[in-house]
């Protein structure tokens, strides 16, 4: 059954949303133990992670198409690529909606690239 946009149903998949509401509700130390747990199941292979910055607390990150409050500190978003790569499954990275343009001094960027050079490179 497709979703409200059109966009195919994810259910009987093993592809997990974890949205700011249930972040919020469950915590997100809860959330990332659940979704290393989904991507370590034993009949998956190898997994793609799929990095919207637009999660990033408005206030830490407005370089995005639709800003909202309430998102989460850049550590969040470190720690949970860190875990989810310290599974061995993780095959790549994709970094998408930033904005450059909105990102006058550079600050942003550097907090990012920061970011995503500490979850890649920390020990595990």
């Amino acid at each position: 059954m497709a979703a409200a946009d059109g966009s195919p149903s994810r259910r009987g998949t093993c592809i997990g949303l974890f949205d700011l509401g249930r972040l919020r509700r469950q915590g997100t130390d809860a959330c990332l133990a659940e979704a290393v747990r989904l991507v370590s199941r034993p009949d998956l292979g190898r997994i793609w992670v799929h990095f919207d910055t637009d999660v990033i607390e408005n206030a830490l990150n407005p370089a995005v198409a639709y800003p909202l409050p309430g998102g989460l500190h850049w550590e969040a978003a470190v720690e949970a690529i860190t875990a989810i790569r310290a599974t061995g499954r993780m095959a790549g990275l994709s970094v998408t909606i930033f904005n450059p343009r909105k990102d006058l001094d550079g600050r942003i960027a550097m907090a990012l690239t920061d970011g995503l050079v500490a979850a890649l490179t920390r020990p595990i």
